[in-house]
């Protein structure tokens, strides 16, 4: 599980699955988002970001991925 988080989140991306959303939840906690702030920046990326990406979808996906560090 945590391998998948370490592929790029496109192909050509500098950015892992992993790390985008360790930023991500990172700005929740920095400037005190709300989830619904949080779940609109992503789909932002989501829009932006090449067709088969892996950016989460939402906040729950996002503490999913970073809940399988342990």
């Amino acid at each position: 599980m945590l391998g998948s988080t370490k592929e790029p989140i496109y192909d050509g991306a500098t950015e892992s699955r992993l790390s985008i959303t360790i930023r991500l939840l990172a700005a929740t906690t920095n400037w005190h988002t709300t989830e619904k702030c949080l779940d609109y920046f992503i789909q932002m990326l989501v829009d932006v970001a090449q067709k088969d990406n892996c950016i989460p979808e939402n906040y729950y996906e996002a503490e999913k991925v970073v809940s399988t560090l342990g």
